[in-house]
């Protein structure tokens, strides 16, 4: 084999790995797991995540570690494999096993170190969804979030820092344990809530939640967690910025309590219409910008500043939304409150990328997506 068709790998924890160019016997279609594996040993997740595990398997029957099934389903799902039972066709797969594995050398290749099977695969999923197994995964999610925001900002704690937190839908199809029916989504779901650093789109934490559970619900639990986890450790000032299915007194109160900033879109309600018009009325037509107003809702402890936003132009039919803030006029004006809030489209993205992989990795059975496209473009199906 001459050098021009072999490479070195940046597989690190096997030096032995290398690229052949020459034979075509010996092709894999997840070499793009060794990227996966590398980036777990750069984020030290796995050693995170065994922090707060204890595997309690009788050791003289164990074959695989816990950090290496970590590791295996991990990849699975790094590498688009959607469900457990792919692990059949992966065990064997040479660069798989190589990436999954912790030993070293070309003995890794051998039968005995075959990776680990379905079942074994999902028995360690069903002991991770065990509490206090389960809170620990979810906090070494905010863990890495910040860290890996920390570490972008060269080890510093950043001047501030943006939590966006929102919900979406997740389909399922039978009736999984905690999935509801939701009369919004015309489905059975999953409503999921996630909060995320606004610029970059980090994820900050994570918590899955029946799909007829209002937004609202228990979710000041939520944000204050990740607020306060983040004012502790990453930032020096935490601003939480949410729609209006997030908003309640309880979520403000608290975080006003902890020194932590908000803006929240508020829901119309009868009040808010009739002060829309005393305002309007008040300008002599429909103001094109944003407007300054004080307000108090009957459950609220106090006034609160409230900013009226245009969101359409038209003097026969004005439309505008309010936002509800923490931040003082000095701090920012209501067309720069405007526009902050506005950025959320950003975070939307975010989320919608982080949607896109939580439909992909759910153990739902699901049509085959592609059948589905192709009868919808014969006008077989809706």
């Amino acid at each position: 084999m001459s050098a021009s068709n072999t490479l070195k790998t940046f597989a690190s924890h096997n030096r032995s790995v290398k690229v052949s160019f020459d034979k075509p016997d010996q092709v894999t279609s997840d070499a793009g797991a060794f990227v996966g594996r590398r980036l777990l040993d750069l984020t030290g997740l796995i050693a995170m995540l065994m922090e707060g595990l204890k595997d309690s398997r009788d050791k003289r029957r164990v074959r695989h570690s816990l950090p290496e099934l970590l590791q295996q389903v991990l990849l699975s799902f790094m590498q688009g494999w959607d469900r457990l039972r792919s692990a059949e066709d992966l065990k064997n797969d040479p660069a798989f096993r190589v990436a999954c594995r912790n030993q070293r050398g070309a003995k890794v290749l051998e039968a005995k170190h075959r990776l680990a099977s379905q079942p074994t695969l999902s028995r360690t999923i069903d002991q991770l969804s065990e509490e206090p197994k389960l809170q620990h995964l979810s906090d070494t999610v905010t863990r890495l979030g910040m860290e890996t925001i920390y570490t972008r900002n060269g080890g510093k704690r950043v001047p501030e820092l943006v939590i966006d937190v929102d919900s979406y839908p997740v389909e399922v199809y039978g009736k999984q344990e905690g999935s509801e029916y939701n009369a919004h989504h015309r489905h059975r779901i999953y409503l999921p809530m996630v909060a995320t650093c606004g610029p970059t789109g980090d994820v900050l934490g994570a918590e899955l939640r029946p799909g007829a559970m209002n937004d609202a619900r228990d979710s000041h639990k939520f944000i204050h967690r990740i607020a306060k986890a983040a004012q502790k450790h990453v930032a020096e000032r935490i601003v939480v910025r949410a729609d209006a299915g997030f908003n309640s007194p309880i979520t403000y109160e608290r975080l006003e309590d902890d020194g932590i900033d908000y803006v929240m879109r508020l829901k119309k309600n009868k009040k808010l219409k009739t002060l829309m018009e005393k305002t309007v009325a008040k300008y002599g037509g429909s103001p094109t910008h944003c407007i300054e107003l004080t307000y108090k809702a009957e459950s609220w402890n106090e006034a609160r500043r409230v900013v009226m936003v245009p969101k359409t132009y038209s003097k026969a039919e004005p439309e505008y939304y309010f936002l509800l803030t923490s931040l003082s006029k000095k701090e920012c004006n209501a067309q720069s409150l405007a526009n902050f809030y506005r950025m959320r489209g950003k975070a939307e993205a975010h989320h919608a990328e982080i949607k896109y992989a939580s439909c992909m990795l759910s153990s739902a059975a699901r049509p085959n997506m592609f059948e589905k496209v192709v009868k919808q473009s014969l006008g077989d199906v809706e």
